[in-house]
Order: C-alpha cells, then structure tokens, then sequence
C-alpha cells in the first residue's frame, strides 16, 4: 500500500509540475507579446481584425444565392477570368479567397477567410501587414489571396453542360493558339531551309497537323453546337 501511495503521490507532482510550467510558459509568451505590441503602431494592431471588412462586404456568393436554389461548387484553378451572371440556369463567377491568420495578444491563434467578388479582389490593407516585418514577427501575420472560379447551377444537367462548355472553350483557346504558333514558325523554316527537301517536308507536315487540328475543333464545335443550339450562349 505504501509503495502504490507514493507511486500516485509522484504521479500527481507530475502532473502538477507540467501544469505549473504550461500555465508559466503561456504567461510569458503572452507578457512577451504585450511588451513586444507596445512598440508597434496602435492604428496597425487595429487593423488585424478589420483587414478583410471590405471584403466581407463585398461577397463572390451571397445569402440570396444560397437560399435561391443554386448549387454551389469551386474550381480552385479557374479556367477563364469571364463572368456570366446573367443566366438563369448557370453561372460563373470570378471570386477571390482571402485568408488572414495571426496570433492574438492572448495567444490565440484566428483566422479570418473572405470570398470576395471580382471588383474588390484582394486586400491591400491584409497585404501591407503579411509585408510588414514587425507584425510578422510579433503576431506571425500571413496572408494568402487568389482567384477561383465558382459556378452556379440549377441542376445536374445545367453543371454537365456548364463544365464541358468551361472545358472546351479553354481547349479551344489553347490549340488554336499552339497550332497557329506551329503555323508561324513552320513558315519561318521553310523560308530560312534554303531549299533543303528534308527540311521543307517536315515542316510542311507540321503546318497540315496544325491545320488538321483546327479543323477537328471546328467540327467539334459544330457537333455541339448541333447537339445544343444554346450551347455557345453566354
């Protein structure tokens, strides 16, 4: 009896100790901190909490969109800046996400995420404190912003019809724009070959695969476009 008395007398010192030297250390990172934020601007401290309120005003999905039926979803890497808000079926938006996380004066850790709308965009305010070496250090202030595309749907069928538009479009852009730059420089080598056949021929075959490509995307768009006349609507 005595032994397991002692061993439970020592395992509650144990625990006493740790709590006294958490309780100690949390003191001191939070006096640390004060002393640390009594030489900073007060205006700056101030603006941690409120850095985002311009954002906070200005919203990529408001509480209308959510309560009117819309299906909401992200694309983190969007693929075109356009918007189309007009649709009654779908629509795209450009949003921006701004995340601002800091630690408080009592050593808490918060973070503050924002969707802002495209006209508001980023934060300066959140931006020129992650920048600033002071509020870094003393409150480790970061903060991320970027673009991503949202886009509301009033069904599945709407969603289907929303990415593969999304898709193509960004598709097409990109191999009209790598078969024309084909085109271009093919061109160039034929003149430069100085007669060369070897040369003149496969540059030749590059310029018809080129051509070929983008007669496939015409075709493409054509069969779609026959599919779904309002396929190309914006």
């Amino acid at each position: 009896m005595k032994n397991k008395t002692k061993k439970i007398r020592k395992i509650l010192s144990t625990i006493t100790l740790t709590n006294i030297i958490v309780a100690f250390s949390a003191l001191t990172m939070s006096f640390s901190m004060t002393v640390l934020a009594a030489d900073l601007d007060p205006a700056k401290i101030q603006q941690l909490d409120k850095a985002l309120d311009a954002q906070h005003s200005a919203p990529c999905i408001t509480d209308a969109d959510r309560t009117s039926g819309w299906m909401i979803s992200f694309i983190e890497e969007p693929l075109s800046l356009d918007e189309d808000k007009t649709s009654t079926k779908l629509q795209t938006r450009l949003c921006y996400r701004s995340t601002l996380r800091f630690i408080k004066s009592d050593g808490e850790e918060k973070t503050i995420t924002e969707l802002a709308n495209k006209t508001t965009g980023c934060s300066t305010i959140a931006e020129n404190l992650a920048n600033d070496e002071e509020m870094v250090s003393t409150y480790k202030v970061s903060y991320n912003c970027r673009a991503i595309m949202a886009i509301l749907g009033k069904g599945g069928a709407s969603y289907i019809e929303g990415y593969v538009g999304l898709i193509y479009r960004w598709a097409a852009g990109l191999v009209g724009l790598i078969a024309t730059a084909v085109i271009i420089i093919s061109s160039i080598q034929i003149s430069f070959s100085g007669g060369e056949a070897e040369e003149i021929g496969k540059a030749k075959g590059r310029i018809l695969k080129s051509l070929a490509g983008i007669a496939v995307l015409f075709l493409s768009g054509l069969i779609l476009y026959t599919v779904n006349p309002t396929f190309f609507t914006r």
